[in-house]
């Protein structure tokens, strides 16, 4: 709650007895209902709603948004994304040039989301090239109940000098939601895919896997700025 006096306050929901808001606001609750143009009134844990025809009485710990985006009530898609580029150069006894980029780009819905992600680096020593590898990942996920949801993947990745001319795999997994406060938010999946190699001197490659996806990102340094972490496996089950 952001006051005049104090800045942003949190207060516990369960230490909040009584409330009011001056302006009508939209509220949405946890079993979908949305009552429009409601003042904010809580007396004694219940919300005091006026002018709606409803068969139920709302808590305070039914109250899942204030006010919610046209994308939380099923109306289009929020986008967000990143764009990150890297150019480092060295000079020296060994000279030495690195290129990283990255592109991060969501598309949000109320009960489901789009992601994309592709990201590389290009390094040279004393003007040979020694390093040149990309990864694409494709995901969608379907939110179910307690932060749960399944989804689909594919994902295609090169690495020249790993003789790794396509690796591509796709399949299904289950996700959770483990935190989902801005300061930090953490995902984790588990599935399976299909993998396919395809090498530029070593044999090619098909198997069964099963792949696991554990994604954390923070704003803790403030503004538009963002801290994040992938971590990403695939465990070989016809050798496992």
């Amino acid at each position: 709650m952001d006051t005049d006096f104090a800045g942003s306050v949190s207060i516990d929901q369960t230490q909040i007895v009584s409330l009011h808001s001056e302006q009508p606001r939209v509220l949405q609750m946890t079993d979908g209902t949305v009552l429009e143009a409601q003042p904010l009134r809580v007396e004694n844990e219940l919300l005091v709603v006026s002018g709606e025809t409803i068969d139920k009485d709302f808590t305070l710990d039914d109250l899942t948004k204030t006010d919610p985006e046209d994308w939380e009530l099923g109306i289009g898609y929020k986008w967000t994304g990143l764009v990150n580029f890297a150019w480092v150069l060295e000079r020296g006894n060994t000279d030495t040039d690195e290129l990283d980029y990255r592109l991060d780009t969501t598309l949000q819905g109320d009960d489901d989301r789009d992601t994309l992600r592709f990201n590389g680096e290009v390094d040279e020593a004393n003007g040979v090239k020694n390093a040149d590898n990309w990864t694409l990942i494709a995901k969608y996920d379907h939110f179910l109940e307690d932060r749960w949801y399944w989804g689909v993947l594919a994902s295609a990745e090169q690495d020249e000098f790993a003789d790794l001319d396509l690796r591509s795999y796709f399949g299904p997994y289950m996700g959770r939601q483990l935190l989902t406060e801005p300061a930090l938010e953490l995902e984790a999946e588990l599935g399976l895919v299909w993998v396919t190699e395809d090498f530029l001197t070593a044999p090619d490659n098909e198997y069964p896997g099963a792949n696991w996806n554990i994604h954390a990102q923070s704003n803790y340094l403030g503004g538009d700025s963002r801290l994040y972490v992938d971590h990403i496996g695939i465990w070989d089950l016809d050798n496992g």
